[in-house]
């Protein structure tokens, strides 16, 4: 059986690897640990064609990278799939329904495969990586419903 379910969208879900060839082969078989989003994409795509990015763009340019500089910190990592929305920084994955009744954390450094969940021992945590949500969604979170997104939860 073949499929994925919001409920279990950890680390198999999110940890993706990003990959961009430089057209010179610069710094090939490199690594870096930046937190890359799909949302950095295009701006990187334009950057790469010597064309400046509109204002209202979000995302990083990451071809900074090859002159040997580094992206704006990223902090974190923020994401949805289904109706839950995810949260994650070197330390921690937090993973929610979008109506923030089953949230669950997990400690990535002794738990890597996210399979126990301590959100009950590190309220605080929880509690941030929420913030951290909703900051990124601009204040509230979306509501989903079986057909898509039906409103917005939150204050």
């Amino acid at each position: 059986m073949l499929g994925k379910h919001g409920a279990r969208a950890q680390w198999h879900i999110y940890h993706v690897p990003c990959m961009i060839r430089h057209p010179e082969g610069k710094l090939a078989g490199e690594t870096s640990d930046y937190f890359a989003s799909t949302h950095d994409v295009a701006r990187t795509a334009l950057s790469f064609m010597g064309v400046r990015a509109p204002g209202i763009m979000n995302g990083e340019d990451l071809s900074v990278i090859f002159e040997g500089a580094q992206p704006p910190p990223r902090a974190h990592f923020t994401s949805c799939y289904d109706n839950y929305v995810l949260c994650g920084d070197r330390d921690w994955f937090f993973l929610s329904d979008s109506e923030g009744r089953r949230k669950r954390l997990y400690d990535k450094h002794s738990d890597p495969l996210e399979n126990v969940d301590v959100a009950a021992e590190h309220p605080e945590i929880v509690d941030r990586m929420w913030r951290v949500l909703e900051d990124e969604a601009g204040g509230t979170l979306p509501q989903f419903a079986p057909s898509g997104a039906k409103g917005v939860i939150g204050g």
